[in-house]
């Protein structure tokens, strides 16, 4: 009898130690999404900080240090992102629920970096063709200019 107490004993600690094993994984899984979620939020935030007035010109000088300045804040960020996600990749591999929460949540968190990256990347390409215009003698985007062009 006492045999079979000592068993079941050392059973129900068994059990219980495999139940908790999986706890702290979740806890450390939704604490790092929380902080993937706020790298993310922060590189959607770069860029809306500063509206361009409507009597500045896109390429006007403080319009263009304003977009190096989100170039600049995004290298910054991203990498920081994706080291964050590869953590939490790591963790959401081992549980198929967490798995499946980070595979949905990393297609928006994707969607929204590449949005923004590729966003700058195209305005500070438009300015680059723009100064190479502005070399060739073409129209540089203003009225000034434009009045050159008719002379």
């Amino acid at each position: 009898m006492k045999k079979m107490f000592k068993l079941m004993v050392v059973m129900m600690m068994v059990i219980a130690a495999v139940m908790t094993a999986g706890c702290g994984e979740e806890e450390k899984y939704n604490k790092l999404k929380g902080e993937v979620n706020g790298v993310v939020n922060q590189i959607w935030a770069v860029g809306t900080e500063w509206e361009r007035p409507a009597t500045i010109s896109f390429y006007d000088p403080v319009n263009v240090q304003h977009i190096e300045r989100n170039e600049a804040r995004l290298k910054e960020l991203v990498p920081v992102y994706e080291t964050k996600v590869k953590e939490l990749e790591k963790i959401a591999i081992k549980d198929v629920k967490l798995n499946k929460d980070f595979t949905e949540a990393k297609e928006d968190w994707d969607t929204k970096v590449r949005v923004r990256v590729e966003g700058t990347k195209d305005s500070l390409k438009s300015i680059a063709e723009h100064k190479n215009k502005k070399k060739t003698g073409d129209w540089d985007g203003t009225f000034e200019g434009l009045e050159k062009l008719a002379k």
